[in-house]
């Protein structure tokens, strides 16, 4: 969801020269455009020194769930493995700066297993020593997904009264708008050394 509010917002750039679109299967309907580049990967092997690897920034919108995984080994091989190989790739290939999408709460000791993978994904992003790496930590994702979750659709449909109780620095866990999240992924200033994004602030 968030990948493709993100692609929208490139291709809708003047600015942007060329898009590489790395990914475990091409998106239909993609449309014609010529700065469009598209890259099917297996994450597990990556290529040696792929030409997606040379770009100003690079961007990961990689991610699932335990559920649609099927089980905590594959759902760590996706969030956190995949988003490693990529990461690394990048990095040997020169890209200087990298934004990722994480989780509000991401932390390497949380309790939720979701969480600490999260956390352990961004901790290993930063050992890779970006000159640039931004990670995005946004609350619960509001947007139409192409598929059904059944706690998510519940926990937004009841957004509007518990959410009135986050307020502070609990306000980080509202629920964030994916066209918000896509938008702050594209347009963020560009800045030196490690930042964390969360809905309503940047530090």
């Amino acid at each position: 969801m968030v990948g493709g509010l993100l692609l929208q917002a490139l291709r809708n750039d003047p600015q942007v020269r060329e898009i590489h679109l790395v990914g475990r299967r091409v998106p239909e309907r993609l449309g014609k455009d010529a700065r469009l580049r598209l890259h099917p990967v297996d994450f597990s092997r990556l290529p040696q020194d792929p030409p997606w690897a040379r770009v100003d920034r690079g961007y990961c919108c990689l991610g699932t769930t335990r559920r649609a995984a099927g089980s905590r080994e594959a759902f760590r091989a996706v969030d956190h493995d995949a988003v490693l190989a990529f990461a690394r790739t990048l990095r040997h290939g020169g890209t200087p700066e990298l934004r990722t999408v994480s989780s509000v709460g991401a932390d390497p000791a949380a309790r939720s297993f979701y969480l600490q993978v999260k956390g352990e994904t961004e901790r290993d992003l930063a050992a890779l020593c970006f000159p640039r790496l931004a990670c995005f930590r946004p609350g619960l994702l509001r947007g139409p997904r192409a598929e059904f979750r059944l706690g998510e659709r519940i926990a937004l449909a009841t957004a509007p009264l518990w959410q009135l109780f986050l307020q502070g620095k609990a306000r980080c866990y509202r629920p964030t708008r994916a066209t918000d999240l896509a938008a702050a992924l594209h347009t963020l200033p560009p800045a030196n050394g490690l930042r964390i994004w969360h809905d309503h602030l940047t530090v």
